[in-house]
């Protein structure tokens, strides 16, 4: 049986109130970069395009281009899928 809508919001609620929530502090812009094999140490992740290497790094506040980064992190144990079957128990 598939869990209805209602349930599904009050889940995810619940796992969203257990959940740790954290803002990066500072901008971050994707910058080039020269050399694929030394990808700076403050990058969160590194990408190609085309012949060319980016890595996102923290930017100038008021720099363009910038995104603010946050995560989720999940308590273990938690379901924070938004598809969830209900199986017999």
């Amino acid at each position: 049986m598939q869990e209805a809508p209602e349930q599904m919001h009050e889940r995810l609620l619940e796992v969203i109130a257990k959940s740790q929530f954290e803002v990066l502090p500072q901008p971050y812009a994707w910058q080039g970069i020269a050399n694929s094999l030394r990808i700076p140490d403050d990058a969160l992740a590194a990408v190609r395009d085309g012949d060319g290497w980016y890595a996102l790094m923290p930017a100038a506040e008021g720099a363009n281009g910038t995104y603010r980064i946050f995560s989720f992190h999940f308590a273990e144990g938690t379901n924070a899928s938004v598809l969830s079957l209900g199986l017999p128990g």
